[in-house]
């Protein structure tokens, strides 16, 4: 066809997943990139200009393989496919009793954390589309949730720990797993849909929170869901706690006792204790 192909192969032994962070991305049109393993079993792709950022970096979700291929395909037209550094490569060599699986990570969470889909309640079910999983740097796994604005506007703010995202380098090479749960209690693995990308706009380690916002527009089936808050000073009795335990899928902790207020950080009220 006259197209120009560029490759470039990793390899390593007993590697459980392979991930490439790129920390200079910016192609032009008519370029694109694709990564899979040497067994051509797993694949990403493409990635194009609608890809750039305006930090430059772009991380990759991770394959389940110990080898992986970069191939860039240059239309035969185009003289300048743009700029791509490879600046990182994350491998994972973590055990799971789980062998046919799509995720790496899925079953490693303790007994007591219980599928999403094993509670029926429908606010519960709505509630959870608003609930992520991060990996970033390559490995590092934690929890965010998608949370409102005054405006309503679907700006794709995202709250999560501070001692997880702690500088601008973790959110750009944060990547977000919506909607990462079993099909059914006691399931199997899930589907995976990602975004890639976020920059911090505030961050507090008192308090633990870092606030971000995503690079990239949230697609519509992801069926994204913003969390609301309120300022009632009204004690409640029944709470849910959703995360994603050790970078499991999706669980859910169910609490009936009392939430209080408390003021540990010596600002009256400020925030909830849950038993």
């Amino acid at each position: 066809s006259g197209d120009k192909i560029w490759r470039i192969g990793f390899y390593s032994p007993y590697a459980s997943s392979i991930g490439i962070i790129f920390d200079y991305y910016y192609l032009l049109p008519g370029s694109r990139i694709f990564l899979y393993s040497n067994s051509g079993n797993e694949i990403t792709g493409a990635f194009t200009y609608r890809n750039n950022k305006s930090d430059k970096i772009l991380a990759v979700t991770p394959l389940p393989t110990d080898s992986i291929i970069i191939e860039l395909q240059v239309m035969k037209n185009v003289t300048d496919y743009g700029t791509l550094v490879i600046g990182q490569i994350g491998l994972g060599y973590e055990y799971s009793k789980h062998k046919s699986i799509t995720d790496k990570w899925f079953g490693t969470s303790a007994s007591c954390h219980y599928d999403i889909s094993c509670y029926l309640d429908r606010q519960l079910q709505l509630q959870k589309h608003a609930v992520c999983r991060i990996i970033y740097n390559n490995s590092a796994r934690c929890t965010g949730t998608l949370i409102n604005n005054t405006e309503n506007n679907g700006r794709p703010l995202f709250l999560t720990a501070s001692h997880c995202i702690k500088n601008n380098s973790d959110a750009s090479t944060a990547i977000f797993y919506f909607n990462y749960e079993s099909p059914y209690c006691e399931g199997p693995d899930g589907k995976i849909k990602s975004l890639s990308g976020s920059r911090l706009l505030s961050r507090n380690e008192d308090f633990d929170f870092s606030l971000l916002e995503l690079t990239d527009k949230i697609p519509v089936d992801y069926n994204p869901v913003f969390s609301g808050w309120n300022v009632t000073p009204e004690d409640f009795d029944t709470s849910f706690t959703i995360q994603h335990p050790r970078g499991d899928v999706k669980k859910v902790a169910v609490n009936t006792d009392l939430v209080n207020r408390s003021n540990d950080f010596g600002v009256n009220d400020n925030y909830w204790i849950i038993p």
